[in-house]
């Protein structure tokens, strides 16, 4: 996938508006909250220094000395009591602020984690099948799980140091100029060697940040792909090839993810060093005036002073901290939002009108389609199917029988041409409304965790349990309805592959729709149930339009038409009986099989 980068213009803004949009947009309560308590914590201790320095000018104006004699003395001056119901507030203050963060910032956190993982997922459903075939699954459950948990903290945690630390250096400095001008300035002109500095570690985070994500989308991937071809690894004995090409990718993954970490903590000892001198100059520089006995320098604002040169790289390191987080958190956004602005090739139109109950007529007109650009597959392909034909496709692999299927039952959608169902174009209607009448079992049979009864009622809710009895001693598989209620575990491990299409099958039996796309739908089932399922499926076929491919041609000699599909166009046409009489590609193939 060519993923969206957010710092084309070295900018992490429209990452981070993007960002709060979602807050705004979802959590906007919260939000508010949040920051106006941020903002009053910030205020709170941003005050701590100047209230010291009085409460040391105070002290040492009444001439108290701190000893363990008077140590009641102290605590019973006015220079304590003045202030001891000021600290007490604070910390009252502090402590009910950090409550409300911690519930806010949670909400926050897990509602729009929440919000995004349903907005993927739906992304998901709606995508086109050309969009699952070009991305591997490691790397869309990279988004959807790892990835949403990466950026939640840029709109929570994140965000409350953020905000603290901007208000906390508004007032510290604003505190600190207005005292002393000198001092103020030697602090602040400490930011810009921390901000040069840090600026190319930044680089370095974003850089490797974004590797590790994409390598970690390739290992999952892989071990995905590993564990679906376990078998095969065991009948080649290549375990060790298959763990040799596991290590290397974790191997990759370890220096990019060590990388990006190391850098990352390179922050904090560059901010360290860099408020530590411009602490040294704030104390060299106010003991000199206090022991020139300058009138404006007291040791209260001295200490004070000293507090601030420590403090204020503390809210400062927050920034950073942030911008950090903001930057490590990007590359994970934009491999989300690359997958939420995925357009979509067909889109479902609500002003449409449905689709009524069909009759079942379809008719290809003029279709180009390719899966990519470089090979088109059906050339100004044409093919009308009357209403309830039972149509077969034949031909040697990768000739276009599937993707003529696929493009019927509109999996993909032509470059070019339409398709019409009794006369009327498919994109004036619904794509609800159409694949409601149109049932599809596919070669690879899928079913979902829960019990067997409800995954042939997935496609219809509401089926009586008596309705799926019947289908199944209908279709000659009386055997399953004792297993009804039986739990298929994920991926549905503890099922053969020929139950799967039984069950398959089944779905669409109760899905009973208009048209019926049989594609290799009994290739993993053994001979003796194949007979029995071929009864069946003849009686569901009757009174419905049905395209069935077959590798097996006695499972279609009784259609009413056959076509032999080669190079993406059709080449013979006609019933069983005709083709082999013509004694053509039909026949031949006929012959072999």
């Amino acid at each position: 996938m060519e993923e969206l980068e957010f710092d084309k213009n070295k900018s992490i803004l429209p990452f981070l508006k993007r960002m709060f949009g979602y807050v705004w947009k979802f959590e906007k309560k919260y939000f508010i909250l949040m920051l106006t308590f941020a903002g009053i914590v910030g205020t709170i201790d941003s005050s701590f220094p100047k209230l010291f320095s009085m409460f040391i000018h105070d002290c040492l104006g009444n001439q108290i000395e701190v000893s363990k004699e008077n140590l009641w003395a102290l605590v019973s001056s006015p220079c304590f009591q003045n202030y001891l119901w000021i600290l007490i507030s604070i910390i009252l203050v502090l402590i009910s602020s950090v409550m409300i963060f911690v519930y806010s910032a949670g909400a926050i956190a897990e509602r729009i984690i929440f919000h995004m993982r349903r907005q993927l997922f739906e992304k998901y459903q709606a995508l086109p099948f050309s969009y699952f075939d070009q991305n591997s699954s490691g790397w869309l459950l990279s988004r959807i799980s790892s990835d949403t948990d990466r950026i939640s903290e840029v709109i929570s945690w994140g965000l409350i140091g953020m905000a603290w630390a901007t208000v906390s250096i508004f007032f510290c400095f604003g505190i600190m100029f207005y005292t002393n001008i000198i001092m103020a300035f030697i602090v602040l002109l400490s930011i810009p060697l921390m901000v040069i500095t840090s600026s190319k570690i930044r680089e370095k985070i974003l850089f490797y940040s974004r590797r590790s994500r994409k390598i970690n989308s390739e290992m999952i991937g892989l071990i995905n792909e590993h564990i679906h071809g376990v078998e095969l690894n065991k009948s080649l004995a290549n375990e060790d090839k298959a763990l040799s090409i596991f290590t290397a990718k974790a191997i990759d993954y370890r220096k990019a993810a060590y990388k990006s970490a190391f850098f990352n903590a390179s922050y904090f000892p560059v901010i360290i060093v860099v408020g530590n001198m411009a602490a040294a100059g704030v104390l060299g520089y106010g003991a000199n005036q206090i022991l020139e006995q300058i009138p404006l320098m007291t040791i209260g604002i001295l200490s004070s002073f000293f507090i601030y040169a420590l403090q204020i790289f503390e809210p400062i390191s927050d920034m950073s901290n942030y911008y950090s987080i903001a930057q490590n958190s990007m590359s994970a956004g934009e491999r989300i939002f690359t997958a939420l602005d995925e357009p979509l090739e067909v889109k479902d139109e609500s002003h449409l009108p449905d689709f009524k109950a069909i009759k079942g007529e379809i008719e290809l007109r003029n279709i180009h389609f390719g899966y990519n650009d470089e090979k088109e597959i059906l050339t100004d392909f044409h093919l009308k199917i009357p209403s309830g034909q039972q149509l077969a496709l034949v031909g040697p692999t990768g000739e276009g029988k599937s993707t003529i299927a696929s493009i019927i039952a509109r999996f993909y959608p032509p470059q070019k041409g339409d398709i019409l169902i009794d006369g009327i174009s498919v994109q004036e209607r619904t794509m609800k409304s159409f694949r409601e009448q149109v049932g599809v079992v596919l070669q690879q049979p899928h079913v979902f965790s829960g019990t067997i009864y409800a995954n042939i009622c997935y496609g219809k809710k509401n089926i009586p349990r008596k309705e799926v009895e019947n289908i199944l001693k209908e279709m000659g598989c009386q055997e399953m309805i004792a297993r009804l209620e039986e739990e298929i575990q994920p991926d549905g491990i503890n099922l053969s592959l020929g139950e799967k299409q039984i069950i398959s099958i089944a779905r669409v039996f109760a899905y009973n729709p208009k048209i019926l796309i049989l594609d290799e739908a009994t290739s993993a089932i053994d001979t003796i149930t194949e007979q029995r399922l071929q009864l069946a499926v003849k009686k569901v076929l009757k009174g419905r339009t049905s395209i069935v491919i077959a590798h097996r041609l006695s499972t279609i000699v009784e259609s009413d038409r056959i076509l032999y599909i080669q190079n993406g166009t059709i080449l013979e046409d006609g019933s069983h009986r005709e083709l082999m009489e013509k004694k053509g590609a039909y026949w031949g193939l006929h012959q072999v099989g």
